[in-house]
């Protein structure tokens, strides 16, 4: 099955917010450590913010990693019907860096299959994340990276959610 990406030339919080609780719930179901979910801002300080969630893949297979990382696409097909074409470019790109046996899509249909049946923790993370994005709890940090991180969720407070 094809699916269809939107191209957008606005915020779309809402989107951003299913995107990230994708990459977060479909981690857990996976047995993944979901570190943190929040915002990067990887061109400097006073650079535009990305949503970001921290999630270690070292370990795990490479079909287990693909569906991890479309599942961010996943969430917002699931939840909205399409998908954000440049919001999907990053995690296209590490995808595609796994050489992985089938398309892309493929994996968005499992993890749109998987994402169905974890409604309740899907919707509790976007909620959450929805009230965060307007008044974070956590204050931006430089991270041992050197990048500029502000944390939505803690690895706590989302175990606590799902």
């Amino acid at each position: 099955m094809q699916f269809n990406g939107v191209m957008l030339f606005e915020e779309e919080p809402e989107r951003e917010c299913w995107h990230e609780a994708g990459h977060a719930v479909m981690a857990k179901h996976l047995e993944m450590t979901v570190i943190a979910i929040g915002f990067s801002w990887p061109n400097g300080p006073n650079g535009e913010a990305y949503p970001s969630t921290w999630i270690p893949t070292d370990g795990f297979d490479k079909d287990s990693v693909a569906k991890q990382l479309v599942s961010g696409s996943a969430a917002e097909i699931l939840k909205l019907g399409d998908f954000d074409i440049m919001a999907r470019n990053s995690d296209l790109q590490a995808f595609k860096a796994l050489g992985c046996p089938f398309s892309y899509d493929h994996y968005i249909s499992w993890a749109v299959e998987i994402l169905k049946t974890k409604h309740g923790a899907l919707a509790c993370v976007y909620e959450r994340l929805m009230k965060e994005r307007t008044n974070p709890s956590h204050e931006p940090f430089i991270d041992t990276d050197g990048i500029k991180k502000q944390k939505h969720l803690t690895q706590e407070e989302f175990e606590s959610l799902v």
